[in-house]
């Protein structure tokens, strides 16, 4: 029996992907999001739901009757978004945790998106699942580690709880914000000015989009996977220097960027590579690799640079 498919936070920028892939393989799903005119490209449909409203989520879980839930939705994951304490709470912890008990009650199996910035800064090689997480630096980080606390403590107060813990670690492609590495490139070459960037030695684990939708559905339908973590990256580490020079290259120009012109961004770690050994051993790698990867994603953002 395919599995219907609910996703949270579907109008963003991982979410909208991954209802296109879900809808590419004419799999059943509803994407919801609170503002589903936030993102266009999603195929389909979106259901307008504020997550934080917790019985209108359980009632329409109960209506719609799951399978899986891969949840998305979460605030302050962009600069610039103005969230109070209480969003993180509500949103990034409360909906986990409501998730986390319908799971039981009604035995869909969730996948709980969280990222690599759980992890405390790592020896310089690949991070393992077991590494130690911290909370320290923001709340979108401390919110993201209390939502895998109340994991693992409604999981061991109900064996029916069904969740996965995707770890995510570097995307880009269509839809990616425009602060971030590829787009900024991007941008600034269109425009005809340099791209300034810091010093570029930090080193970085990079997927397309595209792959990290393929790799939540993969581990959706893994039960042996059900009370992990799992890492979700290409398990590769480049250097942004890398990157940027990667995705110059791809627009013809590498004399856009500028290293060493801006400071980097407060508590920003050296080296963040996933090891995705646990993800491999499941049957998953990604489709693209890294010149590939970059190689579209640039040819993606200049289209969308470029539209009206």
């Amino acid at each position: 029996m395919k599995p219907r498919t609910l996703v949270t936070g579907a109008s963003g920028f991982i979410g909208t992907s991954l209802c296109r892939s879900l809808a590419d393989q004419q799999l059943e799903y509803l994407g919801i999001d609170d503002n589903p005119e936030r993102m266009p490209g999603a195929p389909g449909d979106l259901l307008r739901l504020d997550v934080r409203d917790h019985q209108a989520l359980e009632e329409l879980c109960r209506s719609w009757k799951p399978n899986v839930v891969i949840n998305l939705a979460a605030v302050g994951v962009l600069p610039g978004d103005v969230v109070g304490p209480e969003d993180f709470i509500s949103v990034n912890v409360g909906t986990v945790a409501k998730l986390s008990a319908l799971s039981a009650a009604l035995g869909f199996v969730v996948v709980q998106a969280g990222t690599c910035f759980e992890y405390a800064e790592p020896p310089h090689g690949p991070v393992g699942e077991d590494h130690r997480l911290t909370d320290a630096g923001d709340l979108y980080r401390w919110s993201k580690v209390a939502a895998e606390r109340v994991v693992e403590t409604i999981t061991r107060s109900s064996s029916a709880t069904a969740v996965i813990r995707a770890r995510i670690f570097g995307v880009t492609g269509t839809h990616e914000h425009g602060s971030r590495l590829l787009p900024a490139i991007v941008r600034a070459y269109i425009e005809g000015r340099p791209a300034l960037l810091s010093d570029g030695t930090q080193v970085r684990d990079l997927l397309h989009v595209r792959d990290v939708a393929a790799a939540l559905l993969h581990i959706s339908t893994r039960g042996d996977l059900i009370g992990q973590a799992v890492n979700i990256g290409r398990g590769e580490g480049y250097s942004v220097r890398d990157l940027a020079t990667k995705a110059a290259a791809a627009l013809g120009s590498t004399s856009v960027l500028r290293f060493g012109e801006v400071p980097r961004r407060a508590h920003e770690v050296e080296y963040l590579v996933a090891d995705t050994s646990r993800l491999m051993s499941h049957g998953w790698k990604p489709a693209l690799d890294i010149d590939e990867t970059i190689k579209i994603a640039v040819a993606e953002l200049s289209a969308e640079t470029r539209a009206p």
